[in-house]
């Protein structure tokens, strides 16, 4: 639900009667929390602009909350996705195989023409490669290893610039791109 809502409901939950107002300024709180401390690597931008440039189609996978997606879309970089696929608003999460059917599906793409990529928590790579989607894990300085990883995929990266030669070696190119998060 929205965010107020959860405020609402963790609060009664803890036998608290919260005033609406103090829900309100409990969610903006909330917000702002995540709006500051969400940044993006310094390769992110340039390299998700020329992928765009460059045809291809890209979304983002996220195993979120409602503030979590909410610092998604206020990261600055919507102009350059073509689909969000958050497993709050679409009730799955990764590495639930409907979860990347449901953002292939709103990429406009097959399995066979995406490229997954992606920290590796929750197993997520280990899935997308049993659909047959080419994976690539991303390791890149300051990311946690807190949610467990994967133990298979076709490339590993330093950096999302790395995915533009990586992309010009392919032969059958994929057209869909699909990030874990935006903040890759």
């Amino acid at each position: 639900g929205a965010l107020e809502q959860e405020i609402a409901y963790i609060l009664q939950r803890l036998g608290a009667t919260p005033s609406p107002a103090l829900v309100t300024e409990l969610a903006r709180i909330e917000l702002d929390t995540w709006h500051a401390a969400v940044s993006l690597y310094p390769a992110a931008r340039p390299t998700l602009a020329t992928l765009k440039a460059r045809g291809y189609r890209l979304g983002v996978v996220s195993n979120c909350s409602y503030p979590a997606g909410q610092a998604i879309e206020h990261a600055g970089l919507a102009d350059l996705f073509d689909a969000f696929t958050l497993s709050f608003q679409v009730g799955l999460a990764k590495p639930q195989p409907e979860i990347y059917t449901h953002a292939c599906q709103a990429l406009g793409v097959t399995y066979a023409e995406t490229m997954f990529v992606a920290d590796g928590a929750f197993g997520e790579l280990d899935a997308a490669a049993a659909l047959g989607i080419t994976t690539v894990l991303v390791e890149q300085e300051g990311q946690s290893r807190a949610y467990g990883s994967s133990s298979r995929w076709d490339y590993k990266v330093t950096t999302l610039a790395a995915l533009l030669p990586l992309l010009e070696a392919q032969t059958d190119e994929p057209r869909g791109v699909a990030s874990t998060d935006s903040s890759g």
